[in-house]
């Protein structure tokens, strides 16, 4: 039983503390058995009303422990809230004083303190009201468990509910049933990509709160993984509230399914570097925005998937074009961001995974857009050594701030030696699709082994490259025409199975390797023109 897993038996159960606690990487990992929550949930009971909250707290610590420090964690999330650390437990109270719970550390405080490498625990200064500035410990878990893995479609089984079913949620899929794990796949049309490779499948409209929570609760999935942007996120807080347990949180799931959400966080709340950018409503607001930040601009609605809505605007004369695309765009078009054009001299995807245990970078991929969405992308992206430790200390901090665990997709500006945020999404990523040729574990293993809590480590093999392949069709049950020699030595095809076909719709991928990243996408690109759909 896991730490939130208790604390939502609790009936004064805050809901604040819940999502920060299943953000923060030094909660999630927190263990204890349900013998001694048991235990001591009946010496809280005990204590049905509290006359006087200080004797009350010293008699809980007598209780238990002798503490060694007492201190005020101060946090907006977790304001009032008192945190004990003892030698040997943790006990943590709201304010009127009652125990939420309380668990033992797998080591002593002391030795936490006194370990010279600062690596298994977190740290944070607090200015105390009343005290000289002290450091509050919380414990990280020291002890990795062994893995249980079951058999799908048994009582035992481990669930996986896929919240979109496309090529992405198709190949974590795959990866989950080659360990075991039982795939519920959820979209919004039958057939989609990963109802061809899960157990079970259901059609559903995932913007209705009701429906996705009906899904949640008849199939009651280990984990609930968000593949899309647009799904209500009002379900998922509430399925995180009844203990199901959404990869990474929800609170992750709504900050960057929105780009207002994900850019404040990251500029204003974590302080990375970013565009200028401004929040619009109106054409009036975009023609504003627009000449305060100059031109070419980029808008976005503040919410939609796979670039769909985006435009450059190069004059005031693009302006009515480009609004025009960002409201025919499917998911949220009611605002719009317009963004300073960064004259860049590349972006890349870094692709992030995180655990409790350790977080890990992939070799950075290099991609081309157009018109918002990818169409080719290669591993690795050629860097300057601090310019990636750069990308790689911006990619940890936004996802420390997201907490949870899985695979997230970075994306980076990177002009000279500057590195600038641009988005992130808390899943595997369209453009680390070439990792299925490059890695020992693509992303998509590793996200699964990220959400079961597994190690994450992998080889990479050798620089490759990916083309996605988009048709100019619009029909049914399509057909494809394919030249044999991608189906090369070092080179394959993937085809995504979409039932439909729709002009520019991404419908399959070239992933090729060569000798350098160069070489692999002059070969993408000469292999994709070997495909079209008849």
């Amino acid at each position: 039983m896991n730490y939130l897993q208790i604390l939502k038996r609790f009936d004064n159960f805050d809901t604040n503390l819940a999502r920060a606690i299943k953000k923060a990487l030094f909660f999630s990992s927190l263990w204890v058995s349900e013998r001694d929550f048991l235990k001591h949930l009946k010496k809280r009971l005990k204590h049905k009303e509290i006359a006087n909250q200080k004797e009350y707290l010293q008699k809980t610590l007598q209780t238990l422990c002798s503490p060694i420090a007492i201190y005020y964690l101060y946090h907006p999330l977790f304001k009032d809230k008192v945190i004990f650390s003892a030698s040997n437990w943790v006990v943590i109270l709201l304010q009127n004083g009652k125990i939420i719970t309380s668990f033992p550390l797998y080591e002593s405080l002391n030795s936490l303190l006194n370990d010279p490498k600062n690596r298994a625990y977190a740290q944070f200064l607090i200015p105390l009201a009343q005290h000289a500035r002290k450091k509050v410990i919380i414990c990280k878990k020291l002890q990795r468990k062994r893995m249980q893995l079951a058999t799908p479609l048994k009582h035992n089984a481990i669930k996986f509910l896929l919240l979109g079913s496309g090529e992405l949620g198709k190949e974590v899929a795959i990866e989950a049933q080659r360990l075991g794990i039982e795939v519920i796949a959820v979209d919004r049309y039958p057939n989609a990509p990963a109802h061809q490779v899960a157990h079970k499948s259901y059609v559903i409209d995932m913007k209705d709160k009701e429906q996705v929570l009906e899904v949640i609760l008849r199939e009651k999935p280990s984990f609930i993984l968000p593949e899309i942007e647009a799904i209500n996120i009002d379900a998922l807080f509430e399925a995180e509230r009844q203990g199901f347990t959404v990869i990474p949180n929800a609170e992750a799931v709504n900050k960057t399914m929105n780009r207002k959400n994900i850019r404040k966080f990251a500029a204003e709340e974590l302080g990375l570097k970013t565009s200028k950018y401004r929040f619009v409503v109106s054409f009036e607001e975009l023609q504003e925005a627009a000449r305060e930040l100059g031109f070419p601009c980029v808008i976005k609605p503040v919410m939609s998937s796979s670039g769909h809505g985006q435009s450059i605007a190069r004059s005031a004369a693009d302006l009515q074009k480009s609004w025009e695309i960002a409201k025919e765009a499917r998911g949220d078009a009611s605002e719009l961001i317009v963004e300073e054009f960064i004259d860049f001299d590349y972006e890349i995807t870094l692709l992030t995974a995180r655990t409790e245990n350790e977080t890990i970078f992939c070799e950075p991929i290099g991609h081309i857009q157009k018109d918002g969405d990818y169409i080719f992308s290669w591993q690795p992206m050629d860097m300057q050594e601090n310019v990636k430790q750069k990308a790689q200390q911006i990619a940890k901090t936004i996802t420390d701030g997201l907490g949870g665990r899985g695979i997230f997709g970075v994306e980076l500006f990177i002009k000279g030696d500057e590195v600038y945020f641009s988005e992130v999404s808390p899943r595997p990523h369209d453009t680390g699709m070439v990792t299925l040729i490059t890695q020992s574990q693509s992303e998509f293993a590793l996200h699964v082994r990220a959400v079961l809590g597994l190690p994450l480590g992998f080889s990479f093999f050798s620089p490759g490259a990916s083309a996605a392949f988009k048709t100019d069709k619009e029909g049914f049950a399509p057909t494809f025409e394919i030249d044999p020699k991608i189906f090369g030595n070092d080179s394959f095809l993937r085809l995504f199975g979409k039932p439909e076909s729709h002009k520019g719709r991404r419908m399959g991928v070239v992933l090729t390797l060569g000798k350098s990243s160069q070489e692999a996408l002059e070969r993408a690109k000469q292999l994709i023109q070997g495909i079209k759909e008849i």
